[in-house]
């Protein structure tokens, strides 16, 4: 194969037998070379396929600023992501990728920490692009010797999610941005309360859940409906504070999504709601 273009010393581009432009990685696979010659194939360690000309400009631009190590890195993540996935990823990814790791390294050493808000549900909803960014965390200890905090695996773990491109991942996104609504709002009214819940408790999992399946009903328009009310009624009466809470949550999703929520609904909230406040007494 001729190198059609050199971008760095470890890094060129060539063109295939059908004229498609193959990125190729590989330590000094770029060194002394020159358009037309041809691609010393003992040095390619990795092969990727950008499609589109602005992203091979905006990848040769990415390999001006961002070390070869932290771009192969990068590339070795991706390689474990297709393995573990079993999906093909947007080409992008290999210039999102690396600059997110860069930019996070460089956060890193200059002491800027950044929380993850949507960590729990990222983990919940989406294992296994969590693992592989987990496996993005022990990467980067092993090669650069800097041990990040786990957001930062949830900060990788999106990166997957976003590069995989079907309307089940569409729809989970959406849940999982109704979810961080609700959580939000939730935890600001109760404020110091909420946030001394054991997060990985068996009860605030149920919580966690509970969102998760109405933000679903809100999304496809479905409703949930308890036949039988009088408990509720009398978990109304006992648990005021829950239920002005759960009436301020349903009424920002009428306004924002459009969705009328039943009073069914706006009790049931207040249920688990009660069930994380009043974690020592029955509900």
């Amino acid at each position: 194969m001729k190198i059609s273009r050199v971008l760095n010393n470890s890094c060129v581009i060539v063109l295939d037998d059908n004229e498609k432009e193959l990125v190729l990685l590989g330590n000094g696979i770029g060194y002394a070379k020159r358009p037309k010659d041809m691609v010393d194939k003992t040095k390619v360690e990795k092969v990727f396929v950008l499609q589109e000309g602005q992203h091979v400009e905006r990848f040769a631009e990415l390999l001006e600023r961002v070390p070869d190590g932290i771009v192969d890195l990068a590339e070795e993540l991706i390689e474990t992501a297709h393995e573990s996935l079993g999906t093909e990823l947007d080409e992008s990814i290999h210039i999102s990728l690396p600059d997110h790791i860069a930019g996070a390294v460089d956060n890193y050493k200059n002491d800027v920490v950044l929380h993850n808000t949507l960590l729990l549900e990222i983990k919940k909803f989406y294992e296994k692009e969590y693992r592989v960014g987990e496996a993005g965390l022990k990467l980067i200890e092993e090669r650069l010797g800097i041990r990040m905090a786990e957001d930062e695996a949830g900060f990788i773990a999106m990166h997957f999610v976003n590069a995989q491109s079907n309307s089940e991942n569409d729809q989970t996104r959406a849940v999982i941005t109704l979810v961080d609504e609700m959580d939000r709002i939730i935890s600001q009214y109760f404020g110091k309360k909420m946030a001394a819940l054991d997060k990985n408790s068996l009860i605030y999992c149920r919580y966690m859940t509970h969102l998760k399946f109405f933000a679903q009903r809100v999304l496809t328009k479905t409703y949930f409906e308890e036949n039988d009310v009088k408990p509720l009624n009398l978990t109304l009466r006992k648990y005021k504070e829950e239920y002005a809470c759960s009436k301020k949550v349903c009424g920002f999703i009428e306004k924002k999504y459009n969705y009328e929520v039943n009073e069914d609904e706006v009790l049931y909230l207040t249920v688990h709601l009660a069930q994380i406040m009043n974690r020592k007494q029955q509900v």
